[in-house]
């Protein structure tokens, strides 16, 4: 061996021993099986209390009537899947209600003290004639159908109706408390008493209907 293997043997030599001192021992971890092991079983331990505590809820809640029923309904519907959607209800038909009838041609006035002529010029096809008691103290008369079935003109003793024969029209005449007594006279028929709540035919001849 020459003299210079010899120095580089030396030198390694001191270099491995230096190397030795300076390295620092790592110290051993211990493996932590043992917390490990606890952590899994007060895991495991609270789940149970979890379940247990669930079930008596259950098991309560059970026990009142619409909650069981609802519990039983939602088991059904669990178990039976999606529910096809409800028939819808049949509606009833409801009927319409009468339209209110309304006047075509309505006249107001002051009637005279004394006694209340009403004159129709004609009985009709068809019609009634009625007298009702007005609130206040101004009578009315109005034409309930065709308007050209008839005219109301205001006389100094009372009212007449010019109406034609064919007409199809009713009539309502409201007279105030002041009007004491109310005479009717229809074309050439003798006249007739009448008192306001009294409804008289036109086309036939007849009483008036109480």
């Amino acid at each position: 061996m020459s003299g210079d293997d010899e120095a580089l043997d030396r030198r390694a030599a001191k270099l491995s021993a230096l190397l030795r001192a300076t390295d620092a021992p790592v110290p051993p971890i211990a493996f932590p099986a043992g917390r490990i092991a606890a952590a899994r079983q007060r895991r495991t331990v609270q789940r149970w209390r979890m379940a247990a505590a669930i079930a008596v809820l259950l098991t309560g809640a059970a026990l009142v009537r619409p909650v069981r029923a609802w519990i039983v309904e939602a088991a059904r519907t669990l178990f039976a899947g999606p529910a096809a959607a409800p028939a819808a209800a049949p509606t009833a038909e409801i009927a319409a209600e009468p339209a209110e009838v309304v006047p075509t041609n309505v006249v107001t006035f002051e009637p005279g003290a004394g006694v209340f002529v009403l004159e129709v010029a004609t009985r009709q096809a068809t019609g009634t004639l009625r007298v009702v008691r007005a609130e206040g103290p101004n009578a009315s008369a109005a034409i309930i159908g065709d308007p050209a079935d008839a005219e109301l003109f205001v006389r100094h003793d009372g009212l007449r109706i010019d109406n034609r024969r064919l007409a199809r029209a009713d009539y309502v005449v409201r007279l105030p408390a002041s009007v004491r007594r109310l005479v009717v006279r229809i074309a050439d028929e003798p006249a007739r008493g009448l008192s306001p709540g009294a409804e008289l035919p036109l086309a036939t001849l007849g009483e008036p209907l109480e």
